[in-house]
């Protein structure tokens, strides 16, 4: 994958990167060449969003899903933030 492109060409001395926590966890050993260091200040985040064309005839059926999706985030994922 391209998390694992970026690992080794850190690997090779070529500079540095961010990866997620799930894949440094599951990928990286700790007798890798790669040092991973957590960051200290506030986690980064990024916004996902639910995106279809304005006169999809499926226009109604993409809003449930956005309505069932934000409810789901709202419950189940404490740390994410629903924007609108």
């Amino acid at each position: 994958t391209s998390l694992d492109t970026l690992r080794q060409m850190v690997g090779m001395g070529m500079g540095l990167t961010f990866l997620p926590a799930l894949y440094v966890r599951s990928e990286i050993p700790k007798d890798d060449e790669v040092v991973v260091r957590p960051l200290r200040s506030r986690p980064p985040s990024r916004s996902i969003g639910l995106v279809w064309r304005r006169h999809s005839a499926r226009s109604d059926e993409f809003a449930a899903l956005a309505g069932v999706m934000r409810g789901i985030v709202k419950s189940g994922v404490p740390e994410v933030t629903v924007l609108s």
